[in-house]
C-alpha cells in the first residue's frame, strides 16, 4: 500500500507541475508574446501586404512571415541574458523560433484568433517543464 500511494502522490505532484507550467507558459509568456505578434503585428502586417498566398486552403501574407522573423529576432537577442550581467545572443534559439513563429502565425490565420497560437506556445514549454522538471 505505502509504495501505491506514494506512486499517487507522486503523479498527484507531477500533475499540479504540468498544471501550473501550463498555465504559467501559456498564459504569462505566451499571451503576452502573442498578442503582440501574431494578435498585433501580423495583423497589422496583413493590413498592410494582404493576403496573397494559399496553403492547405487558408489565405496568408507577408504579416505571416515577417512577424515571425521579428519573433525569432527577439529571441535572437536574448535580452533575458542582461539579467545575469552580460549579454548573449541565442541564434539557435533565434532560429528556432522564427520556425515556430510560422507555425504559430499559420496556426492564427487558420484559427482567426489567438487563443490556439496561445496554448500552441507554451504547451512545448510546459511539457518539458513537468516532465523535465527544469
Amino acid at each position: 500500500m505505502g509504495s501505491q500511494g506514494g506512486m499517487a502522490l507522486s503523479l498527484m505532484s507531477w500533475a499540479g507541475k504540468a498544471l501550473v507550467a501550463l498555465v504559467f507558459y501559456c498564459f504569462f509568456l505566451g499571451l503576452g508574446e502573442e498578442l503582440l505578434f501574431r494578435g498585433y503585428l501580423q495583423s497589422r502586417l496583413n493590413q498592410a501586404f494582404g493576403k496573397p498566398f494559399l496553403f492547405f486552403g487558408v489565405a496568408w501574407g507577408w504579416g505571416v512571415v515577417l512577424s515571425a522573423a521579428l519573433f525569432g529576432g527577439m529571441h535572437l537577442l536574448n535580452l533575458g541574458s542582461l539579467v545575469s550581467g552580460h549579454w548573449q545572443p541565442a541564434p539557435w534559439w533565434g532560429l528556432w523560433t522564427f520556425f515556430a513563429g510560422l507555425v504559430m502565425g499559420f496556426v492564427r490565420e487558420k484559427s482567426g484568433g489567438i487563443l490556439a497560437p496561445v496554448l500552441l506556445h507554451g504547451l512545448p514549454q510546459a511539457l518539458a517543464e513537468a516532465v523535465l522538471g527544469r
